[in-house]
């Protein structure tokens, strides 16, 4: 490779694309090949099917990288329910022994309230938790919320020892 970027490939969502392609084609040799390090993140709502789907995936080998982390997204929990105790289900299952033993590293991620205003800014985190872009900024309370929200999410990646895996 001649530029060093990062890409991001979103593969989830249930959909069946990385399951039927990567029956096909190693994605994480692949880029090894190349001189990427491929980083594997695997985000899971709290429903019980949303840790199949990933289990599912990891079992198969279809993208089993050996820098893969576990997010339990607590914006996927639905409105009335509390993130407190919403993934409780799943961190009791052995299968996430299985995936933990495997090499992946679990960690949460909290909701950040004002994602539907960062989104309908059309702004970046990083872009909304600063000075914005063209013109746009967020107000300053919800660019200190953006700010305390990336600040946590970077110490959860220092906790699990992968902070050296972002760009």
């Amino acid at each position: 490779m001649k530029h060093s970027a990062s890409v991001v490939i979103d593969l989830g969502g249930g959909d069946r694309v990385l399951q039927e392609y990567g029956q096909d084609f190693g994605l994480v040799e692949f880029c090894e090949s190349q001189g990427m390090q491929p980083l594997g993140l695997f985000f899971c709502g709290p429903e019980m099917d949303d840790f199949e789907h990933i289990l599912r995936i990891w079992r198969a080998g279809y993208f089993r990288s050996s820098r893969s982390v576990l997010v339990f997204n607590e914006h996927l929990v639905p409105s009335g329910r509390t993130p407190a105790g919403a993934f409780d289900d799943i961190r009791a299952r052995p299968e996430l022994t299985e995936l933990v033993e495997g090499g992946m590293r679990p960690m949460r991620v909290g909701r950040l309230p004002c994602m539907p205003q960062v989104r309908a800014s059309g702004l970046t985190l990083l872009e909304a938790a600063g000075s914005g872009r063209d013109g746009k900024v967020l107000d300053p309370v919800r660019q200190f919320m953006v700010k305390q929200w990336i600040t946590k999410v970077q110490g959860e990646f220092e906790r699990i020892g992968a902070a050296e895996w972002l760009p």
